[in-house]
């Protein structure tokens, strides 16, 4: 072999790993992070939607005075119960984001869809150092980053506010890559450890580690780098360590550090094991079928859905498992070519399946829904790469007659696809506007899926339309009779059309099936519906005794134990009811309604000092709730501040214009006025 064929299979080799970026102009960074965010700018006036209620709205964890440490000491749905905590999912990074979004902001949507476009920018931006730095070649990474910023499949990312986990992890996954190269490059220029690089470690570690807790496919990042020092570098296991000791021992020492918190907060590195499995056989046909649908959305993402169904594949011979099959040989043939042409282009495709993988374990797949889009958010970069380097080098290439020039059809065919993109994308907003209309797309993609009938019955319950939420919730119980929260959303919804004693049956059979399949958190939930229902029908004793057996369940339920002490409040067991609701503040001090009650209590009592700190209290928390102010009113009135009365039932009477006590103490003030006249 000459020098000059060595040269040409060796110098993707070199131009790796003795790479140097020059950032060049700043416009092609802007380009990307506009195109990241003008097209998705229909996001900023969506609403909560799904899951974000629960997380964000009525998370106690946003206004928590211990909310942080709360945070990083429990399960992503800890803040609902101790026991709806039990899950293999720890990421508290969501939480904190959430957090402090929710301390500047508010419940406000769309500052939390602010924050969401930004980080998808900047997640766009590190997309094309990033590739760029592993390629050698600043073309192919800005290419990159702006399909990376315009792709459609990251439309449900960029709309949906609990996404932010794919945001999070992509975000500090990308950065702790970048700054592995850092390193590495800085390595190169001095043999001993400087300052320079010894930070540049740190750092790493600490992204890493905050990819980790993001999401759980942050452990891959390291399993990039060892791939990307053996198959790209060409470096061995002994060179490996000899050179990069310090930058591996950062990433184990952040990801030793994740799964000891990952153990000690979930109590086992996965604690819940999925119950329903397939045969060994379907299990790898419908993987295939699933490695292709993925491939297929990200080649052509027009059929976008907010719910892709499918059923499991039971045969090889269905034409998805024909074109997986393809699809893994076709991936399988790129591989060994780039391979052998040491192209850096090869760490894609670990790119590409190592961080898709984790979602074919996902319970999803026996249930039959088997494409998640915003779980191609991050592997989506390693596509973004190679159709980069395609279409670059497409563009690159001189015709012969011309002598030179770029390859104008290439370029047009560029500008075209990320117009093409851009549209989708934007297109795509438009459809979260509407959480009914967005379950109502999911339902016409599935409409024989029980899970799809339930998430639309509950979002025209959200929207205050219950008589056609219970025709759906009907149809998702007969499709699935033994489940539980189609139970618990039917009683809801009974309860909402003023069907006490129907709302009351469905709660009594959600509690009886959740009991059954071992969910104490979700029968403490359908008891405590059905004490709301006594308590509606002013059947006091009766729901004391649901409010107990929730408890039962459940003893860190607060709402359930505040209710229980408002109950006996009303039965005039005074004593009983402070207990309760001293209870319920020590497990939960940011319940307004607990502080309220308790202040109501107090007050019957004659304690009127004490009445008046509770109310405070539940006033900061909650300050436009009016039967508070009304509460403040009272404890004003009998202590002879006449005006301040008067002030707080008029403004418990501005906020809720029915409100009985302001009324009443209103007319106490008139009655008193007249008196003395």
């Amino acid at each position: 072999m000459n020098n000059s064929s060595r040269s040409k299979v060796q110098g993707p080799r070199s131009t790796e790993c003795c790479w140097t970026l020059d950032l060049g102009p700043h416009w092609p960074w802007i380009a990307i992070a506009a195109l990241a965010i003008i097209p998705h700018l229909g996001a900023l006036s969506n609403p909560f939607v799904f899951d974000d209620w629960n997380s964000i709205v009525h998370n106690p964890y946003m206004v928590h005075p211990h909310a942080i440490r709360k945070i990083f000491g429990g399960a992503v749905w800890e803040f609902v119960s101790r026991h709806q905590g039990l899950a293999n999912y720890y990421r508290p990074m969501m939480d904190l984001f959430c957090y402090l979004i929710y301390r500047l902001a508010g419940p406000n949507a769309g500052w939390f869809h602010v924050a969401c476009l930004l980080l998808h920018a900047a997640v766009s931006v590190l997309v094309a150092a990033v590739v760029g730095r592993l390629s050698g070649r600043q073309r192919v990474g800005m290419l990159a980053g702006l399909l990376f910023a315009v792709h459609p499949i990251h439309s449900e990312v960029t709309a949906w506010i609990s996404c932010t986990p794919e945001l999070l992890s992509s975000f500090f996954s990308l950065l702790a890559i970048a700054l592995y190269l850092a390193s590495a490059a800085k390595a190169r220029q001095q043999a001993s450890i400087s300052l320079g690089r010894g930070l540049l470690v740190v750092a790493m570690g600490a992204s890493v580690l905050a990819a980790q807790l993001s999401k759980e496919i942050g452990v891959v990042v390291p399993l990039l780098v060892v791939f990307y020092e053996w198959a790209v570098c060409r470096r061995g296991p002994l060179e490996q360590l000899k050179q990069r000791w310090p930058e591996y021992s950062s990433l184990a020492l952040a990801t030793a550090a994740y799964f000891a918190a990952r153990i000690y907060v979930l109590g086992a590195l996965v604690p819940i094991r999925w119950r329903d499995a397939l045969p060994l056989a379907e299990h790898v046909w419908t993987l295939l079928a699933v490695f292709y649908r993925f491939l297929a959305l990200l080649f052509w993402p027009a059929q976008l859905a907010f719910f892709h169904h499918d059923s499991p594949s039971r045969s090889p011979l269905v034409p998805a498992v024909l074109a997986g099959w393809l699809s893994v040989a076709a991936c399988a043939g790129l591989a060994l070519w780039l391979y052998r042409r040491r192209a850096p282009e090869l760490l894609a495709l670990p790119m590409y399946l190592f961080w898709l993988f984790p979602v074919f374990a996902l319970p999803y797949m026996f249930q039959g829904w088997l494409v998640i889009e915003r779980a191609a958010y991050l592997p989506s970069v390693g596509f973004c790469w190679l159709a980069a380097a395609g279409l670059v080098r497409a563009a690159e290439r001189r015709p012969a007659k011309a002598g030179g020039g770029a390859c104008w059809p290439a370029v047009v065919l560029i500008a075209l696809l990320l117009l093409a993109y851009a549209t989708r994308s934007a297109a795509r907003m438009r459809v979260w506007q509407s959480e009914v209309e967005l379950t109502r797309e999911g339902l016409a993609a599935a409409p024989g899926s029980f899970h799809m009938r339930m998430v639309h019955g509950e979002a025209l319950l959200r929207a205050d339309r219950p008589a056609e939420a219970l025709e759906h919730l009907r149809e998702s119980l007969r499709l699935r009779p033994d489940y539980a929260d189609s139970q618990n959303d039917i009683g809801r919804a009974y309860l909402a059309l003023g069907q006490s004693e129907l709302a009351l049956s469905h709660y009594r059979r959600a509690a009886e099936l959740s009991i059954k399949d071992g969910r104490p958190d979700s029968a403490a939930r359908a008891l405590y519906n059905m004490g709301l229902v006594y308590r509606s029908l002013d059947r006091n004793p009766e729901a004391i005794a649901a409010y107990r057996q929730a408890l039962a369940w459940d003893p860190e339920f607060p709402a359930a134990r505040n209710n229980l002490g408002f109950a006996l409040l009303l039965e005039g067991r005074i004593e009983e009811s402070i207990h309760e609701l001293r209870e319920v503040i020590g497990q939960d001090p940011t319940m307004a309604l607990a502080y309220s009650n308790l202040g109501l209590a107090y007050a019957i009592t004659g304690r009127f000092d004490a009445a008046s700190r509770a109310l405070a209290e539940a006033e900061r928390l909650d300050p436009n709730n009016a039967e508070t102010q009304a509460r403040i009113g009272d404890v004003c009135l009998a202590g002879g501040q006449i005006e301040q009365a008067r002030r707080r039932f008029l403004r418990a009477l501005q906020l809720q214009p029915a409100n009985a006590r302001a009324r009443q103490g209103l007319a106490v003030l008139q009655e008193a006025v007249s008196s003395r006249q």
